[in-house]
């Protein structure tokens, strides 16, 4: 009951009744100086009225009472380094393991000498800078000159030969993969870059896919699917050398599987050109041999495209002999090389933009490292025509034109960058043609001393099928090559040798691209489309026409003011070569000649001796 009474009452109280009952209340009296929050006061005992708060040495007073030893506590704390300050450069697409080691090394005071790579280190792969360079000076330099591309990569760790060529070896093994193209230029890359048992570079001659050009600039018929003539996965050095492990940044393979085609069909290109054109004098030119004395086989071009009015052969042998020598459009050091013709005849270029050519190969700006980086839209033209076969632009020099001779005093002005690699594709892909013929032609000669009988018939079909349908397709002309035919014909005619008694298809060929076609398939279709033009024209044939054209050859007939046009030319011109370039007293009649009004201006007499 006492409890239920107790309860009632309490719940009977008010709050403030209750409050006042159980608060204390404490009054701290103002001093008029404002609000007492966070003050205090201390009120030290009588054994430490010698330290004061306010006592600069407060600390070391008070572990002296504590009797604290001040040295030891100091010396047992290691986690504070008194070390001087360290800035770092922070880069965007450089964070790689082997930079940050760089740095590593750089900050220790004590090692001044560079330390080398170990060899463990090379199996980690090798970094995105590191690739980039190498692969540009590839592409200046070419396979094999592994101490060139050392001496101007400028890399910023020591790499070794050895280094350069996993790089290069790596890089076009990745290329290969994604490569579309001629199974023959593959095979050629696949037999250039295996390694040997020796580790001596390959020297690879007369290999199909080294001299095969690439048409470009027209759409081709369809090429058959084939298999492939090697398979990755079968080489046992690709697991050694392998380019998904050796090459670590993503975004480099994307670069490289995107420009594939270019890295392969230069570095084909600048082989073929130490391999093929420059061949056992590939030496002599490093050593600084001057070109007057270096032996090179220079084809013949169409003097409608030259760089300049100036341009000869000998021009086209120093390109040639300058490119190999100092690399891959290196033109201000080609022509300020005094082994070659270029600085007598032109004089010396701007020492500032040779100075700027040589630093082309350093990565000055951050977003040349990056593989979405695009150049200039003029350099892109260099990645679109990489391929020696394209044809490019046709430059045609004209008073006024970009590559236009102007003198200066006695000097003759230089070419520009644009019309030189021009000039050096055309060159390349001539001669690769000159060589394909004769590998075609050897081969010709090969198998028809091999399988033909002494009383040697043409093969039938059932004596050697393959035999049979080969000589069918060559006897047969496509559209294309009777467009070809008629192109070069018309403009060019026919060469022919009164010496000889025959006619010399060599530069008929060539710039007709009718490789694939003999002497004889080309003079028998050259007297059917004669009687066929002349049959359009309503003139009588000839006498003995009969007998040389060939029944089986049906040539489309052409309108009537061409072949007019094309009688006329070919005639003209037989007479030219045969009759007035071949007279004793050429010079001298040249000499006596008026100028019209149609001869154009500035142009030098007649030379009066039998040079021209």
């Amino acid at each position: 009951m006492d409890e239920e009474d107790e309860g009632s009452k309490f719940c009977e109280e008010d709050i403030d009744q209750i409050l006042q009952r159980r608060t204390q209340t404490i009054t701290i009296e103002s001093e008029g100086r404002g609000s007492t929050f966070a003050k205090a006061s201390f009120v030290a005992s009588g054994n430490r009225t010698d330290i004061s708060l306010d006592d600069p040495n407060f600390w070391d007073k008070w572990a002296k009472k504590a009797e604290i030893d001040v040295d030891m506590v100091n010396g047992r704390n290691s986690l504070v380094i008194d070390t001087p300050r360290v800035r770092k450069q922070t880069r965007p697409f450089s964070a790689t393991k082997d930079e940050l080691a760089e740095l590593s090394e750089g900050e220790s005071d004590g090692d001044d000498k560079p330390k080398l790579r170990r060899p463990h280190d090379r199996l980690n792969g090798y970094g995105r800078t590191e690739c980039f360079r190498v692969e540009k000076n590839l592409l200046v330099y070419g396979w094999g000159r592994w101490k060139d591309i050392l001496l101007h990569g400028r890399f910023k760790r020591q790499l070794t030969e050895r280094d350069v060529e996993m790089i290069c070896r790596a890089l076009l093994a990745y290329c290969l993969v994604h490569y579309r193209g001629d199974d023959k230029i593959k095979s050629f890359m696949w037999d250039l870059i295996a390694p040997t048992e020796d580790g001596r570079t390959k020297e690879l001659q007369n290999h199909l896919g080294l001299s095969t050009p690439v048409p470009r600039g027209r759409k081709g018929k369809k090429m058959k699917s084939q298999a492939s003539s090697f398979d990755i996965h079968k080489a046992e050095w690709i697991r050694k050398h392998n380019p998904e492990h050796l090459l670590q940044d993503d975004g480099y393979k994307k670069h490289l599987k995107h420009h594939c085609n270019k890295v392969l069909l230069r570095v084909r290109m600048l082989y073929y050109l130490k391999q093929e054109v420059i061949g056992d004098q590939s030496q002599k030119v490093l050593d600084g041999g001057n070109s007057s004395e270096i032996a090179v086989w220079v084809p013949e071009l169409d003097h409608s495209e030259l760089p300049a009015l100036w341009w000869d052969t000998e021009a086209d042998k120093c390109l040639l002999l300058g490119v190999f020598k100092h690399g891959y459009e290196k033109y201000n050091t080609i022509r300020a090389d005094p082994a070659l013709s270029f600085l007598e005849r032109v004089g010396r270029p701007d020492e500032k933009a040779i100075a700027a050519e040589q630093r082309a190969n350093d990565f000055m700006d951050g977003d040349v490292d990056d593989p979405e980086y695009k150049p200039a839209p003029a350099l892109l033209k260099d990645d679109i025509e990489d391929d020696v076969s394209s044809p490019g632009d046709l430059v045609i020099t004209d008073a006024a034109g970009e590559g236009a001779v102007a003198m200066e005093g006695d000097a003759l002005y230089w070419p520009t960058p644009s019309a030189l690699t021009a000039r050096l594709r055309r060159l390349i892909t001539a001669s690769q043609r000159y060589t394909k013929s004769r590998q075609i032609q050897h081969i010709h000669q090969t198998q028809q001393a091999f399988l033909a009988p002494p009383c040697a018939m043409l093969p039938t079909l059932n004596d050697n099928p393959k035999m049979a349908a080969k000589i069918e397709r060559q006897q047969r002309w496509t559209r294309r090559e009777e467009a070809d035919f008629y192109r070069v014909v018309s403009t060019f005619g026919v060469v022919f040798n009164p010496v000889m008694g025959c006619f010399d298809w060599t530069k008929f060929r060539a710039m007709a691209r009718l490789h694939k076609k003999t002497d004889e398939s080309l003079q028998k279709y050259l007297w059917a489309f004669t009687a066929m033009c002349r049959r359009v024209c309503r003139l009588p044939p000839r006498e003995g026409d009969g007998d040389l054209v060939d029944p089986s050859l049906a040539i489309q007939p052409i309108t009537e003011e061409r072949a007019s046009r094309t009688l006329y030319r070919v005639e003209l011109l037989r007479k030219v070569r045969e009759q007035v370039l071949r007279h004793p007293q050429l010079y001298e009649r040249l000499a006596l000649c008026q100028p019209g009004p149609t001869c154009p201006r500035g142009g030098s007499p007649a030379p009066t001796t039998g040079t021209c």
